[in-house]
């Protein structure tokens, strides 16, 4: 939607599955999780049950790259997305990628949970779930791919809790 218009520039349905009564009793539901960059231009829609993500360009909705592994959001200019990619079993591995060309910036043996994009900036913030059972992190990772353990033993989940009211 263009805020200063009103008008809607994208529309897309997405399946409900069994959270509508719709799907196939013991067949997995083709839900999706979407993530959107920051300036509205892409959209990843990553399958929870099949492991590959598309990347959608907007308004066209013209598919323009495919990832494995599931988005867990955009970088500022939208130029690379955090990745949680999995191996199988309990192997997941976090990932900085640019997706363009697909160009691994930053990788670490761990499930991303989450992730924030510094406004204005190549920085990420990566909530991690460590692969050997510790506590969860907080990785910054910059442009160049170099991380900072910030804090352990936190996670950052948002948007929600959401504030009620103005």
């Amino acid at each position: 939607m263009n805020l200063a218009t009103g008008a809607v520039e994208y529309q897309h349905q997405y399946p409900l599955g069994y959270l509508a009564g719709q799907g196939i009793p013991g067949v997995a539901p083709d839900w999706v999780l979407v993530s959107a960059s920051p300036d509205g231009h892409y959209v990843a829609e990553s399958g929870v049950f099949n492991g590959t993500t598309a990347i959608r360009e907007l308004p066209s909705g013209k598919i323009v790259g495919s990832l494995h592994g599931s988005v867990r959001g955009f970088s500022w200019d939208g130029s690379r997305v955090v990745v949680s990619r999995w191996n199988g079993g309990t192997d997941y591995e976090a990932e900085l990628v640019r997706w363009a060309d697909q160009k691994l910036i930053w990788h670490r043996s761990a499930l991303a949970q989450s992730m924030l994009a510094r406004p204005d900036s190549a920085d990420v913030l990566i909530g991690i779930n460590r692969a050997d059972g510790r506590a969860p992190e907080l990785v910054v990772v910059n442009g160049a791919g170099t991380a900072t353990t910030i804090v352990r033993d936190a996670l950052v989940t948002w948007p929600c809790p959401c504030p009620a009211g103005p």
